[in-house]
């Protein structure tokens, strides 16, 4: 196999930054698979629908819509390579490597090294910017939560021994009692919560089925006018409203 394939994550991302005119600081971030969708769009230029990619994913079932694009356009190009999407969506290093790894040794066989002649890759997305992976949106929950509880924590006060000697029994035993009322309360409001948060991924998920049915329907008939607008409304961005025509 070729050496290219075997090329090192500061290789891949000075790749990806000079072909795809991005500025990427490490590999991960490329974990919601716009970047690979554009790579190809390189190669076959014009024949990755780059208008359904969403270039600000950031979300799990975003990089998934992503990921089926790419998994549509290797189909449609009879590329020999397998997208593991269920894999890949999850956004873990490994299998974004190993990817990024196959998609550059396909590069270079089909168009060589560096960026190509006569593509714009700015222009081919439309300004659209490209967001931060999954690991880095957990990497900044963890560190504000964990900038919160400094702030509760405080700093620590000494406790003179003397008085906590003089404690009585019966103050902690009370003490205690309240933090075990506090506990089955969290318990109980924690079940709770479970029971709503399965309840909403039931219900996400039975939509999304359906969605999933209705565009796979719709890219086989993409050239109707109709179904354009269906798509259209199908693959907006957050924060896009896309206009409906008079009927």
């Amino acid at each position: 196999m070729d050496k290219t394939y075997f090329a090192s994550r500061t290789e891949l991302l000075a790749w990806m930054n000079e072909v795809l005119q991005i500025n990427y600081d490490k590999l991960d971030q490329a974990s919601n698979g716009a970047a690979f969708c554009q790579i190809i769009d390189v190669i076959f230029p014009g024949k990755v629908p780059l208008h359904r990619v969403n270039f600000k994913a950031k979300l799990e079932y975003e990089f998934e819509k992503n990921y089926k694009i790419l998994q549509d356009s290797f189909t449609k190009l009879g590329i020999q390579k397998a997208v593991d999407v269920q894999k890949l969506q999850k956004g873990k290093f490994q299998d974004v490597l190993e990817l990024c790894q196959w998609i550059k040794g396909y590069y270079s066989q089909n168009v060589g090294t560096g960026a190509r002649a006569g593509y714009d890759p700015v222009a081919r997305r439309e300004g659209k910017p490209t967001s931060a992976s999954l690991s880095d949106l957990r990497s900044e929950g963890m560190s504000g939560s964990q900038e919160v509880a400094n702030e509760k924590k405080g700093s620590p006060r000494m406790r003179s021994p003397a008085r906590g000697a003089a404690a009585s029994s019966g103050s902690l035993h009370g003490k205690s009692n309240e933090l075990e009322e506090q506990l089955n309360t969290l318990s109980t409001q924690a079940s709770e919560l479970r029971e709503t948060m399965d309840g909403i991924e039931r219900e996400r998920n039975f939509y999304f089925d359906k969605l999933r049915k209705i565009e796979i329907i719709c890219q086989a008939h993409e050239e109707d006018p109709i179904v354009k607008q269906i798509l259209k409304i199908l693959y907006a961005a957050e924060g896009e409203f896309v206009q409906s025509e008079p009927s």
